[in-house]
């Protein structure tokens, strides 16, 4: 689908008391509408200008993505011939996000920096390591701070971490993706990353925390820092990609992300607070990675048998997060809020998508159950799921002929219409400026829409991008790189240097 002229989908919001939040909904759906012509009824004169920008296709009218464009935009962070602008000294205790936040919309869009830049980012990220003792075992661990000799926090870590993992699966001129061998740079960051994996356990397991309240076990950003669930999916993602999710590191922590459900049916930082879609994504994605959603119930039962179970007082509404999860994709715009009765934001294209993914894959996966059992008790045979524990992502077999749990040629024509900037980079809003966080976050929610669901708005390829992992957050290709790399010395030994 090209354009979206359906009456139905540009039915503005309607309230029974007008207020505050009504009026600059009403803004938001004013700024979006021009955005949504028809554009086959645009002069042509307009037509050919939007030809000339990139945003239409040289033959026909589809939106096409903007790719050449954003690299240019987002590449300034490493590229030694740009400087970026003195404005951005105050992202200067966010260098592992900043490089993050460019390097994987990059890499979704199909482009390497040179060696010598890759050499370049790994050097930068080693300069932000910061190695700590933990005073109650005299341990010597360590994480990544913002920058040089700062704090080491676990939400700089995660970034860092993810960054790193790009460099580590960087494909060799042989098109292999385990060697490396003519990657120094690559070889350089998996042997770093091998070299960290064991302090960085330590301090993770230093941010620990007992929740007497909920009796399950929160996680804190740093040393004295706050504790949410941004925090436990940090620490739980970087620590399945180094191969060291242990058990002595998630005992406790699905019990407090259940605690962290609200009545909505999203999740919030902590219990007792507001429903977001930043903190539904990390409890949703660390939930998932710790193996808790069970195929046949909405009770966070575990699919391993190596963890506990969690009990009737710490069941997780699935069905709630679900209906709340759909509710927040605006119905004119066609992008995500992040909260009840707020205004459309790119970035939630991802936070949001990438959850609905995750929920949409669960839904898949226990409709397929209760068909196999259906199937087996016609038959009077016991069945099993051997493919329980499966990433469908990784394993391919996340069926793409079910539609997402949301609208995907929406979403789609928001990111490619709203948030892209004519001159690159993309954005919250059109009346907002563009930046490195919103060109992640949008082109990762792109990434989503286009591989867990159906392309259908925009060119057929040239509005493509990647396969990002909803879990992780890097491109399928570099989570299967680490999960492989590290998964034999988990069995060999907790460290093993072989």
């Amino acid at each position: 689908m090209t354009i979206v002229s359906s009456p139905e989908l540009h039915r503005r919001s309607k309230y029974l008391v007008k207020t505050v939040s009504s009026e600059t909904q009403e803004e938001t759906e004013t700024e979006c509408s021009p955005y949504f012509v028809d554009l086959s009824t645009l002069p042509q004169s307009q037509i050919e200008h939007l030809r000339e920008t990139g945003l239409l296709h040289n033959d026909s009218v589809y939106v096409c993505l903007l790719a050449d464009k954003h690299i240019e935009y987002l590449k300034q962070t490493w590229d030694t011939e740009q400087k970026l602008r003195p404005s951005f000294v105050s992202l200067d205790a966010s260098r592992p996000w900043m490089l993050y936040w460019t390097l994987h919309p990059c890499d979704l869009l199909g482009y390497a920096p040179s060696d010598d830049d890759c050499l370049l980012i790994l050097n930068t990220l080693k300069v932000c390591w910061t190695n700590v003792v933990v005073t109650t075992t005299a341990t010597a661990a360590g994480g990544f701070g913002g920058g040089p000799s700062q704090m080491p926090h676990a939400a700089t870590t995660y970034a860092a971490i993810l960054t790193l993992c790009i460099l580590a699966s960087q494909q060799s001129s042989d098109g292999t993706t385990t060697t490396n061998n003519n990657k120094p740079f690559a070889q350089q960051a998996l042997q770093y990353l091998q070299d960290i994996r064991e302090p960085l356990f330590h301090w993770m397991m230093s941010l620990r925390e007992k929740d007497d309240v909920t009796g399950g076990v929160a996680v804190r950003m740093q040393h004295d820092g706050e504790m949410d669930v941004r925090a436990t999916y940090c620490v739980v993602a970087v620590a399945k990609l180094l191969g060291i999710l242990r058990p002595e590191l998630t005992e406790g922590m699905a019990q407090h992300l259940a605690s962290c459900q609200t009545y909505e049916g999203g999740f919030g930082g902590e219990p007792w607070s507001e429903a977001h879609g930043g903190y539904t994504f990390c409890a949703t994605a660390a939930l998932y990675i710790l193996g808790y959603w069970n195929h046949d119930s909405a009770i966070g039962t575990p699919t391993t048998n190596s963890s506990p179970k969690l009990n009737n007082n710490q069941r997780i509404d699935f069905e709630a997060l679900t209906l709340w999860l759909a509710a927040r994709q605006m119905g004119f715009e066609g992008g995500f809020s992040g909260r009840s009765n707020k205004l459309v934001d790119g970035c939630y294209s991802f936070w949001q998508g990438g959850a609905v993914a995750i929920v949409s894959a669960m839904h898949q996966a226990r409709s397929q159950q209760r068909r196999k059992e259906r199937q087996h008790q016609q038959r009077n045979v016991t069945t099993s799921d051997n493919n329980r524990d499966a990433d469908p992502w990784l394993a391919g077999n996340f069926d793409q002929s079910k539609l997402l749990l949301l609208d995907e040629g929406m979403l789609e024509r928001y990111i490619l219409l709203c948030a892209q900037d004519v001159t690159g980079g993309l954005r919250d809003k059109p009346s907002k400026r563009r930046d490195f966080y919103h060109s992640c976050y949008n082109i990762s929610g792109l990434s989503v829409v286009q591989h867990c669901g159906q392309v259908s708005f925009g060119h057929p390829t040239q509005s493509r991008v990647a396969q990002t992992h909803p879990c992780y957050n890097i491109r399928i290709d570099r989570v299967r790189f680490m999960l492989a790399r590290f998964a034999d010395e988990t069995k060999e030994g907790f460290f093993s240097t072989s």
